[in-house]
């Protein structure tokens, strides 16, 4: 679904998607972030030039989770719990493009 450019309503949870491991919305309007019910399979996740101006704090609960791809958004603040989780897990992710890369030393920002 990535790369459309329109503004995604959809409601991503287990539900409509029990089986679901791989989700890349990249360069849409995400209006509505992926369900926390999504934690038991999420494992690679592209929410880069979503508009989003946060990650909800429940991303941190997304135990399996290997990938993230918030680049290019408007976030200004990582929470802790996400930050231990990436370290934790070994996550690969992106954050350039982003507020919180001018405070946070501690998260990837490099272009490319």
């Amino acid at each position: 679904m990535a790369n459309n450019s329109v503004k995604l309503y959809i409601w991503f949870e287990k539900q409509s998607f029990p089986s679901l491991i791989d989700l890349f919305l990249n360069g849409n309007h995400l209006v509505k972030f992926p369900d926390t019910s999504l934690k038991p399979t999420l494992q690679y996740l592209g929410v880069a030039r979503c508009h989003l101006e946060s990650l909800p704090s429940y991303l941190s609960e997304f135990k399996k989770l290997q990938y993230l791809d918030a680049r290019d958004n408007n976030i200004s603040i990582v929470r802790d719990g996400l930050k231990m989780l990436i370290n934790t897990n070994q996550v690969e992710s992106y954050f350039s493009g982003n507020a919180v890369c001018e405070t946070d030393k501690s998260l990837d920002c490099k272009y490319g």
